[in-house]
């Protein structure tokens, strides 16, 4: 089997170190960054490539994992540049642009790593990064711990005074805070949580009647559809994601670049550099005037003597 790997940075070079590791055939790789394929190659992830062609070249599966800000680009080229039988995955944690540029194409199956570190680059890839980063495994603790505080939660808020050590325990921190909250009646607080209930029944309901009978298409919803702007809204989650993609990749990635190229390499550099150079050539200078021959030695002598008599000539004469 051939492995083609597109983006070969930490997430990218660290799948051909497990894919390799686990023997699952040959991982060819390629990067818009020579340098980062230069290291992944160099650090035995993938066999570098001279193009996304030949990378691509009788591939049975590529992994693309390039910047979520580029991905959708990414992943269109791909698949214009893969065989019919080439699986075509990814590894962003936004889905909507990269299905989007997918054009439902069969060959596209949308991943995700559920896995990263606090490093980046090739340099720091492992193979070990993807151990354990299974869905079922994550939602597995995920639901179990989300239920523990559920229980926690709903155990503190029963309107019993026996069992409300928290408030007691949190008294002393809000004691010269000013409040005027009413305590809440045994009734007031098995109303609400009745209401929570019906609530959520609703929407179990709702959602009953509006999906029972699956989707015409995956990519057409009609619920976004009747909610007009608030469903355009919900269904990208509010743009937080693409607002931070496009703001990492643009501002903050042309200042971080200014401040790399101008004020580290310009003025820090310079600054450092310009120190060095008037020590270097100081030192050359007086290294001139160490000759070891005595004679030199006595006529600088000679001249401080007088140039120092000189000194004390003309401050007398004032």
């Amino acid at each position: 089997m051939r492995i083609a790997v597109v983006g070969t940075g930490l997430v990218g070079a660290s799948f051909g170190l497990a894919a390799r590791r686990a023997e699952a055939g040959e991982v060819v790789g390629w990067d818009e960054d020579p340098n980062a394929l230069e290291v992944a190659a160099e650090r035995g992830a993938v066999s570098p490539a001279a193009s996304l062609q030949e990378a691509l070249a009788e591939a049975d599966i590529a992994l693309v994992a390039v910047p979520v800000a580029t991905l959708p680009g990414a992943v269109r080229s791909v698949l214009e540049t893969a065989a019919e039988d080439c699986t075509v995955t990814d590894v962003g944690s936004t889905k909507e642009t990269v299905c989007a540029a997918a054009a439902s194409d069969v060959r596209f199956v949308g991943g995700h790593p559920i896995c990263g570190a606090e490093t980046q680059g090739p340099a720091r890839a492992s193979a070990d990064l993807f151990d354990g980063a299974t869905i079922d495994r994550m939602l597995g603790h995920l639901g179990v711990l989300l239920a523990g505080l559920a229980v926690i939660g709903g155990v503190l808020d029963l309107p019993f005074e026996r069992i409300e050590w928290l408030d007691q325990w949190l008294e002393p921190v809000f004691a010269d805070a000013h409040h005027e909250i009413a305590a809440p009646s045994f009734l007031g607080g098995v109303g609400l949580s009745v209401l929570a209930i019906v609530m959520g029944l609703l929407g179990l309901g709702a959602a009953w009647a509006l999906y029972h009978r699956g989707l015409e298409s995956v990519d057409r919803d009609p619920f976004d559809e009747r909610l007009g702007f608030f469903g355009r809204l919900f269904g990208h989650a509010y743009y937080y994601d693409d607002t931070i993609s496009r703001l990492v990749d643009g501002p903050v990635r042309r200042s971080a670049g200014w401040l790399s190229r101008v004020f580290d390499a310009g003025i820090i550099d310079g600054a450092v550099n310009g120190v060095g150079w008037l020590v270097r050539e100081t030192g050359a200078g007086f290294r001139r005037l160490q000759t070891g021959f005595v004679r030199n030695y006595a006529l600088g002598v000679v001249l401080g003597t007088v140039a120092l008599f000189a000194y004390l000539l003309i401050w007398a004469a004032r």
